[in-house]
């Protein structure tokens, strides 16, 4: 039986098998990334000009995470940001679990509200 070029698949032996069209060769051009002499990838990934994170070179006062600019007086990332504003617009009150020390990082900002909302403030928003 001959293989169907219209629909590129090998009809063999009473079953259908997807056949490659001759023209078709792998993109090198995909592979150029994984070549083992290639550089490291920037710190920050590259976004869209009209991304809010394109361009910024600030890291987030609270957390060190990028900053998307200057929010609340200084500079933050989304997250901070938006807790900033819900803890303030919902008048929220948080207690720590530990010794009122916690780490606030971007990994670790979830943890502790409370210490996350001190570390706002004490970085002036």
């Amino acid at each position: 039986m001959e293989p169907s070029r219209e629909s590129g698949l090998n009809i063999e032996s009473g079953f259908m098998s997807p056949m490659s069209p001759p023209e078709m060769k792998p993109d090198t051009a995909m592979l150029d990334g994984f070549r083992d002499d290639s550089t490291p990838p920037p710190p920050f990934k590259n976004y869209p000009p009209n991304h809010p994170l394109s361009g910024s070179k600030h890291l987030c006062s609270i957390c060190g995470d990028r900053a998307s600019g200057k929010h609340y007086g200084v500079y933050s990332c989304e997250g901070c940001k938006g807790f900033f504003k819900r803890t303030v617009r919902k008048d929220l009150t948080y207690a720590c679990r530990e010794d009122k020390n916690c780490i606030i990082d971007k990994r670790q900002r979830n943890r502790c509200q409370y210490c996350r909302y001190q570390k706002c403030l004490a970085c002036g928003m």
